[in-house]
């Protein structure tokens, strides 16, 4: 799975395949963050995060 925002359009693909994408102005600047849920066992690996350009 890889996530791009840019400027409040956010997209989701799925193996290299665009399966969301949505406008969203709501948090225009800010950084990432991760997070299940609560009571799940959730593992996040191999996360990047690029320089906006």
């Amino acid at each position: 799975m890889k996530v791009v925002k840019n400027f409040g359009k956010i997209q989701v693909f799925l193996d290299n395949v665009l399966k969301l994408n949505y406008t969203d102005t709501t948090y225009s600047r800010g950084t990432i963050g991760l997070r299940g849920g609560f009571g799940n066992t959730v593992k996040f690996d191999n996360v990047t995060v690029a320089p906006h350009i």
